[in-house]
């Protein structure tokens, strides 16, 4: 059983693995897939053949992604200065792996516009003209960033 104060007590066994120590095989029963139907879409949209993907891929992925998440998070506490896993964390992490930290920078920046966009559209009653003005600014923005992927 693994600390990370009072909100954090988790045994990282049974987060790795699916399952509590003293658990057998036999009990832990199905596993819960979360990211399944996400990453067969995604595997779908990136094939470049029309065969239909193998569930044993999907499983396999789903794997990796899911032990990824839960060591980054784990490291992310472990670096963290207070209780709470800030962004600054999870850059700290990615600082030598330029494509995520790329990212990162690319998905910040898009929050803030997102956050921008809601604030102006909120606080504002526009014009026809100047809701498709920043709606097509914001358009461009973001296919920009997906060329650049």
């Amino acid at each position: 059983m693994v600390s990370y104060g009072n909100d954090f007590d988790f045994d990282l066994d049974e987060l790795i693995n699916g399952k509590d120590e003293d658990q057998d095989e036999t009990e832990s029963g199905p596993s819960k897939k979360h990211l399944s139907k996400t990453i067969q879409q995604l595997m779908s949209a990136y094939s470049s053949e029309n065969q239909p993907i193998l569930s044993e891929s999907v499983d396999l992925l789903e794997d990796l992604v899911t032990k990824f998440i839960v060591e980054m998070t784990i490291k992310a506490m472990e670096v963290s200065k207070c209780n709470r896993i800030q962004i600054e964390d999870i850059i700290f992490l990615v600082r030598k792996d330029e494509a995520k930290l790329y990212r990162i920078k690319q998905l910040i920046v898009q929050q803030k516009q997102i956050k921008q966009m809601r604030g102006v559209f909120n606080d504002a009653k526009l014009t026809f003209c100047e809701s498709h003005n920043i709606l097509m600014h914001f358009y461009n923005t973001v296919c920009a960033f997906t060329n650049e992927i």
